[in-house]
């Protein structure tokens, strides 16, 4: 069985407008005792002054929540997809996605020690699926999936 437990504006750092780890959706995706939890968080906190270490630290507690949990879940970390137009309404920066946040986003896998799944590259090729620039429609979710999907 599988649940999606994301939010819409949802971000890893703590001093965001929505901080994913202290949100309801968060608590129950812990509640429901999940055996493997993709985790694909950051778009957001590219938004706005990008805060390095701000995102380490809330993405490090949310995966040490999972890792810690007693059913230990497998946790995979999925880059944020690109963002394909600098000028989007969420005020997400591509240069900040493109520099600072999918480099830290793998070296957070990294020091984690758990697997990382490349959406940022594989969704280069897929631009015509996020319509807005920066979410993906049912045709761009397939593809995420499917990436997921290869890694099981």
């Amino acid at each position: 069985e599988i649940e999606n437990f994301g939010i819409c504006g949802s971000a890893a750092g703590m001093i965001t407008s929505v901080p994913y780890a202290r949100t309801l959706r968060f608590q129950q995706s812990l509640d429901y005792k999940p055996d493997i939890v993709f985790l694909m968080l950051g778009t957001n906190d590219a938004a706005g002054a990008w805060n390095e270490e701000e995102y380490r630290q809330g993405m490090t507690q949310i995966i040490h929540a999972y890792q810690n949990h007693k059913t230990k879940p497998e946790v995979i970390l999925l880059t944020s997809p690109e963002v394909f137009k600098d000028r989007n309404s969420y005020g997400i920066c591509r240069k900040t996605l493109d520099t600072k946040l999918i480099p830290s986003q793998r070296a957070i896998a990294a020091s984690c020690g758990i697997s990382c799944i490349d959406i940022y590259e594989s969704s280069k090729k897929y631009g015509e699926h996020f319509p807005d620039g920066v979410h993906p429609d049912e045709t761009g979710n397939y593809y995420i999936t499917i990436a997921c999907a290869e890694i099981l």
